[in-house]
């Protein structure tokens, strides 16, 4: 379930995970297929949105931009860890209402776009 959380000064985060996949024939003509999971982050207004309109298996366009995350574990490992931070997103399950559109301003980017469109 995606569900947004509160961070203790009141931001709201939404964090979920997107599969992209790749299909091609190799060479001999056999079907091949590639899936890559990517992390990602939708903050503020555009977390809550993602909340409200995405579930499990949902269909999403969406963009953002790269950022990568470094911790040290307690045997003193350093990990790395790469999500993408939502700037935008679009659901494309076409569902039949979508909530209250949100001040575009709201979301930190004149161009974004956090509503379900209408297929």
């Amino acid at each position: 379930m995606i569900e947004p959380r509160s961070l203790d000064d009141g931001t709201v985060v939404t964090n979920f995970t997107v599969a992209t996949n790749a299909r091609w024939k190799d060479k001999d003509g056999t079907p091949q297929e590639s899936v890559e999971w990517h992390r990602c982050e939708a903050w503020n207004k555009l977390g809550e949105l993602a909340g409200q309109l995405l579930k499990k298996g949902s269909a999403i366009h969406l963009e953002g931009r790269l950022k990568t995350k470094k911790w040290t574990d307690d045997a003193g490992v350093d990990h790395y860890g790469t999500s993408v931070i939502v700037d935008e997103f679009s659901a494309l399950d076409g569902r039949e209402e979508a909530p209250s559109q949100p001040d575009r301003a709201a979301t930190g980017n004149p161009r974004a776009r956090p509503t379900a469109e209408r297929r």
